[in-house]
């Protein structure tokens, strides 16, 4: 269970980007392009972030779900709960912790299923960092 302890919340773009030392931005999934993209340009430890799923045909997804893992220390599995929204793109809430190390490196798995129930499962990696 992640805890949050701030009132911060964050703050949706009009143009969500690929973040600083993202390993990709688009992937080709069943065969449809899937941008991959932040609502900050980097991840900061503590801090909640929106990630944004959206395919070159949405209407051809139906369901989009995922996970964080740390690559360069283990802090456990942190789920990614994606919801549609009403122009047919995916978003999750997600948030890191904070550790010893200055930067973080992250690898994020998604699975998308399309409307002949198919799925396809891969990954990227991020950084994030304390401040």
């Amino acid at each position: 269970m992640l805890v949050n302890c701030t009132d911060h919340k964050p703050e949706k773009t009009i143009n969500p980007i690929c973040i600083d030392g993202q390993s990709a931005c688009v992937v080709e999934v069943l065969n449809n392009q899937v941008d991959l993209k932040f609502n900050q340009q980097r991840l900061v430890a503590e801090t909640p972030f929106i990630m944004r799923v959206d395919s070159s045909n949405n209407s051809e997804i139906i369901k989009v779900t995922g996970y964080m893992e740390g690559e360069n220390m283990y802090m456990g599995k942190i789920p990614l709960m994606f919801n549609a929204d009403k122009e047919g793109y995916y978003e999750a809430q997600g948030f890191v912790g904070s550790c010893g190390n200055t930067g973080m490196q992250w690898r994020i798995w998604i699975t998308v299923t399309n409307n002949a129930e198919q799925s396809e499962t891969f990954s990227i990696t991020v950084p994030s960092y304390l401040r």
